[in-house]
C-alpha cells in the first residue's frame, strides 16, 4: 500500500512538468510557420476573406496566410505615407492661415505670377507638340506615298522580270530547235555528199576503163592497117 501511494504521489508530482511539457509542444506546433496542414487551403486561417479563400483553396501550393500578411503590410505602408504627405501638406499651408489680407493677396499674385508664367512655358511646349506632331504626320504620308511607290515600282520590276525570263525560255528554245534542225540538216547533207562522192569515184572508174579500152581499139586498128 506505501508503494502505491507513493507511485501515485510521484505521478502526482510529475503530472505537471508532463502537462508543461505538452502545452510547450501544442504551442511549438501552433508557432511552426506554414506547415502542411496550415497552408493547405486558406480555409485553415479564419483571417482571410471568403474571396480570398476561394481563390486559395484552388491552389494550395501558395501560402494564402503570407500572402494576406504581406498585403496588409503593403496597405499599411501605403496609409502610413499617405498620412505623411497629408501632414506634410498641411504644415506647408499653415503659414497662409497666420497671413492678413494684404499679404494674401501678394500671396496670391505671385501665384498668379508662377501660373501664367508655368502657363506660357506649357503653351511653348504644346505650340512644340503640335509642330512634332504636324512634322510626324507629314513624314508619315511621305513615308506612305513613298511605300506606294516603292511597291508600285516591285510591281512593275517584277513584270518585267517575268518578261525577260519568260523571253529568255521563249528565244531559248527557239534556239534549240533551229539547232536541232540544223544538226539534222547538216548530217542529210554530209550523208548525201559522201554518197555522191562514192557515185563519183565508181563513174571515175568506169571512164577511165572506157578510154582504155578505146586507146586499146584504136591501137588494134592502126596495127591492123
Amino acid at each position: 500500500m506505501e508503494k502505491e501511494e507513493n507511485a501515485a504521489a510521484s505521478q502526482d508530482a510529475g503530472s505537471p512538468k508532463r502537462k508543461h511539457s505538452d502545452t510547450v509542444k501544442k504551442e511549438a506546433k501552433i508557432d511552426v510557420p506554414f506547415s502542411e496542414a496550415y497552408i493547405c487551403g486558406s480555409g485553415a486561417d479564419p483571417e482571410i476573406c471568403a474571396t480570398r479563400q476561394a481563390w486559395y483553396s484552388t491552389m494550395p501550393h501558395l501560402d494564402s496566410s503570407q500572402a494576406y500578411k504581406q498585403n496588409l503590410r503593403t496597405e499599411g505602408r501605403e496609409t502610413k505615407i499617405r498620412k505623411l504627405e497629408e501632414a506634410q501638406n498641411d504644415e506647408a499651408n499653415k503659414d497662409l492661415e497666420a497671413m492678413d489680407a494684404e499679404a494674401l493677396n501678394r500671396e496670391l499674385e505671385k501665384a498668379q505670377k508662377d501660373f501664367a508664367e508655368q502657363d506660357a512655358i506649357c503653351k511653348e511646349f504644346e505650340r512644340k507638340i503640335e509642330k512634332a506632331e504636324e512634322a510626324d504626320s507629314k513624314t508619315a504620308q511621305q513615308e506612305a506615298s513613298v511605300n506606294r511607290k516603292l511597291t508600285t515600282a516591285s510591281y512593275k520590276h517584277g513584270v518585267i522580270e517575268g518578261k525577260i525570263r519568260s523571253s529568255e525560255a521563249y528565244f531559248n528554245f527557239i534556239r534549240e530547235d533551229t539547232q536541232t534542225a540544223f544538226d539534222q540538216k547538216k548530217a542529210t547533207l554530209t550523208r548525201c555528199v559522201n554518197l555522191m562522192a562514192g557515185d563519183i569515184a565508181t563513174m571515175k572508174a568506169e571512164v577511165r576503163i572506157l578510154l582504155q579500152q578505146a586507146r586499146a581499139a584504136a591501137n588494134s586498128n592502126s596495127n591492123a592497117a
